[in-house]
This record gives structure tokens, sequence and C-alpha cells, in this order.
């Protein structure tokens, strides 16, 4: 930050512009004179390393997906799609249709229906508006 304190940069959409100071050596006001450089947007997107079937009955198939690092929290922006259907977070994730994660963790784990569905489905992961790319659930 303009501190000088590292930040933790969890993932999601970001814009970044450097701002420099400067005071005339004969300028005895304090003046400062800013210049500032163009903003830049970048992304920082979750990385899935694997997706791990659980079992379960054809209608409500788990799964685990890891993700790089450990940083999952509630505060945190997070979407999962599985097949192009959004998820929605619950506890219950014997549910199709439904995902959950313990903060701290790289894990997200989910349930869904299978029955009608071909092998593999494309699993997503957006956090803060970045998007993991494609990983597949294989049943």
């Amino acid at each position: 930050d303009d501190q000088g304190t590292a930040l933790t940069l969890y993932p999601g959409l970001f814009s970044l512009r450097v701002i420099t100071a400067r005071q005339l050596a004969d300028d005895i006001t304090g003046r400062l004179f800013e210049q500032s450089s163009n903003e830049m947007v970048f992304a920082v997107t979750p990385q899935v390393v694997s997706v791990a079937g659980l079992g379960g009955p054809p209608a409500a198939r788990q799964f685990r997906v890891t993700l790089f690092g450990s940083y999952l929290r509630d505060e945190l922006d997070i979407q999962v799609s599985v097949g192009g259907v959004v998820l929605r977070r619950d506890a219950d994730t014997t549910t199709a249709g439904n995902y959950d994660f313990a903060p701290n963790t790289g894990q997200i784990d989910f349930a869904v229906d299978t029955t009608t569905r071909p092998s593999p489905l494309p699993v997503n992961v957006l956090i803060g508006g970045a998007g993991s790319t494609p990983a597949w659930a294989e049943f």
C-alpha cells in the first residue's frame, strides 16, 4: 500500500497505478508535485489443482475441488458452476446444486445431479470476478 506495507492479494480483479510526489528543493511551502502512471487492470485467478469424485448416488454425486492455496474465506465473492449451472452455497453438500467450504482451506465440496449429464462436466470457480480455467468432474 502507500505506506509500504505488504498486502495479501486474494483472487479477484484489481487495478494498479503508481503515484510519485516530489518537492522542489527551494520551495519552503512544502508543496508536493504528484505524477501518476496509467492505471492497469489485472486479475489474480484461482487455480484448480484437482477435482475428485467422492461418490454418492447419480442424483447427488459428490465432488471435491482442491485449489492451490488455503485462502477461502466467507468475505470473498465465490461462485461455483458445474456444467453451466451455478451452485448455491449450503452446508448440505449431499444435495445436488449445493457447495460449501471450510474457511482458510483450499477445498470446495459440491454435489450435482449426473443422471442425465454425460461425463466429464466442466467445473469453474469464480472469485471476486476472476475465473479459474475449466477443470473437469469425471464420473
